[in-house]
């Protein structure tokens, strides 16, 4: 299929869709002004199943502007390993404007069938799109399908510091496999600011940038300098590249009791942490106790919301009761505890932000196999470190220019650790201090000094993924069902 000399202006959802194709050629056309229904790109090849195929398919001498969404968005999720190889190549072409972002390109990562195979090259391209990134990589392993950008410019027009890198790698929550496998041969990056050339961001909490190689010309105030992609400058850049990998702590058939057995909670109020999405929690009442429960679901940005219904369930994962918390209020709710024991409670805001604590009972944040989101959290965070583990760690992830200041302090209250800034993931390794004793350690999260201070996530490997805001507060797994 031959597609020549056309103009796609005002389109509602795209401007070009291509679901599969085989020798597609697409020259000399325009895609502008898409608005309407997401994902508003200028072009977005999107197959829907992995038996479709994006095999020899070009793009050239086009221009994408002012689009509402991507500019050339490459979501090829669906393609896996059992897929014909992908094969596209965007030649010669130029993003400028509006659009959102001037490329983006995402993948599959894992599944039974492992990632896409095949190469995706950018050849000759001009990026100048105002206030984004200019090439967004998501979920593309280091080891599988191939990126190329030869002969490629992002040419940032924007007069202040944005958000964003002009190239970012992201892994996303259900990715497997180390990210990354792009070359840049040759390609120029204009910037009027300085800021990173690069980052990552991880909603995994295990996984690394990898595989990316090449030389990049920086033109910034006047001077130009080269910098080459070497191991040592990435590390640099990315400090998660040569943070050793702690295994996650096993709390599947884990049950809970109070770490400090004799305490009491204290009469004073302590503050709630907000957390981003799905936060999970976890509840200790004796059998008929009423645990009485604050929560407070509010918007972020212009996310839309729904009325929270909040599962709760015993240590058996039985349904004991469903919480209900309308959006953008504060509110009080209760559940009677049908026996003596644990209780787990998620409340998903999705989008939005989310905060719950209890005045009345021991409640703890819990993340099992996963990191736990926060958003704007600040405070002393306590974490419960067994007396069999040989080391345990510590991961604070921030999210590219949205950051977090971190310290972690011993159970004798000296700082073992600290960072300033956090905007990539960065581990702290510790080791118990009394072998063969149960200890509690303790967290501290304050506001950055540089950077926006929203998104970020904290994981404990090694030991269990629980935090509570007291001590007194604090839950440890004892003997597995």
């Amino acid at each position: 299929m031959h597609i020549k000399d056309v103009v796609c202006d005002g389109n509602n959802r795209q401007g070009i869709s291509v679901i599969s194709a085989r020798n597609l050629l697409i020259e000399d056309t325009v895609l502008k002004n898409t608005a309407g229904t997401a994902p508003q790109a200028g072009i977005d090849f999107e197959p829907n199943h992995a038996n479709e195929e994006i095999v020899n398919c070009v793009m050239r001498n086009c221009v994408s502007e002012n689009n509402a969404g991507v500019a050339y968005a490459l979501y090829l999720r669906p393609l896996d390993g059992s897929s014909t190889p992908i094969s596209l190549r965007i030649e010669n072409c130029v993003s400028r404007g509006s659009n959102r972002l001037s490329a983006s390109i995402t993948t599959s990562n894992g599944g039974p069938n492992g990632p896409a195979q095949g190469l995706i090259e950018f050849i000759d391209c001009r990026f100048e799109d105002i206030g984004a990134a200019g090439i967004s990589v998501r979920d593309v392993p280091a080891k599988a399908c191939r990126l190329r950008f030869e002969n490629c410019t992002i040419a940032d027009a924007a007069g202040k510091p944005k958000r964003s890198a002009p190239i970012t790698f992201e892994a996303r929550k259900d990715s497997v496999l180390d990210v990354g496998g792009a070359a840049f041969v040759n390609c120029v990056l204009e910037e009027p600011i300085d800021r990173p050339l690069m980052t990552f961001a991880d909603a995994t909490g295990e996984l690394k940038p990898l595989g990316i190689t090449g030389d990049l010309k920086v033109i910034r105030g006047g001077k130009t300098q080269t910098i080459a992609l070497t191991e040592g400058f990435l590390d640099e850049l990315f400090p998660v590249r040569t943070v050793k990998r702690i295994p996650r702590y096993d709390l599947s058939k884990a049950r809970f009791v109070p770490a400090l057995t004799a305490a009491r909670l204290s009469s004073k109020k302590s503050q709630s942490a907000f957390q981003r999405g799905r936060g999970e929690y976890l509840v200790h009442a004796n059998q008929g106790d009423e645990v009485e429960l604050r929560v407070n679901y509010r918007q972020v940005g212009h996310y839309d919301g729904v009325e929270l219904e909040i599962p709760v369930t015993n240590g058996l994962g039985r349904l004991v009761a469903t919480l209900n918390a309308p959006f953008q209020r504060e509110t009080r709710c209760s559940f009677i505890a049908p026996e003596t024991g644990v209780f787990k409670l998620v409340c998903d805001a999705g989008r939005n932000r989310a905060q719950m604590d209890s005045s009345t009972h021991r409640l703890c944040l819990i993340g099992a196999g996963r990191p736990i989101p926060f958003i704007h959290a600040t405070g002393d965070f306590y974490f419960w470190v067994p007396g069999d583990v040989a080391e345990f760690g510590v991961k604070v992830s921030g999210w590219g220019d949205e950051r977090v200041n971190a310290a972690v302090f011993d159970p004798a209250g000296r700082q073992a650790w600290s960072r300033e800034n956090i905007g990539a993931a960065e581990v702290f390794v510790g080791r118990p201090n009394k072998a063969g004793a149960g200890e509690i350690w303790r967290l501290r999260l304050d506001k950055p000094t540089a950077g926006a201070f929203e998104d970020f996530q904290i994981e404990v490997r090694g030991a269990p993924n629980v935090l509570a805001q007291e001590p007194e507060a604090l839950l440890r797994p004892t003997k597995t069902r």
